[in-house]
């Protein structure tokens, strides 16, 4: 049975650009895999129009659209979206 796709989205606008968009999306693709074993998909979207404050990203679990000014906490967010998962940190 295949995993129902839950997206990633990160924004791409120019204000998001800006704020280092394709930083949290190579961030993002260096875990692609374990992230597409847990059902995620990543996406690069076109402008959310929730522009300033950092990098907007819209995960599965939230409804709200996140925005991110590090590119290095782009994996809290995953990993606060997904619980226990592949990604759960080691302690």
């Amino acid at each position: 049975a295949t995993l129902p796709q839950k997206k990633i989205k990160i924004c791409t606008g120019a204000g998001c650009s800006a704020w280092s968009a394709e930083a949290v999306a190579k961030k993002l693709e260096t875990v692609r895999e374990q992230l597409e074993v847990e059902g995620y998909e990543i996406y690069l979207t076109q402008c959310m129009n929730r522009c300033g404050g950092g990098v907007s990203l819209s995960f599965p679990s939230c409804k709200n659209i996140f925005k991110l000014r590090d590119p290095e906490k782009v994996f809290d967010c995953v990993f606060q979206d997904q619980g226990e998962g592949a990604l759960a940190k080691e302690g």
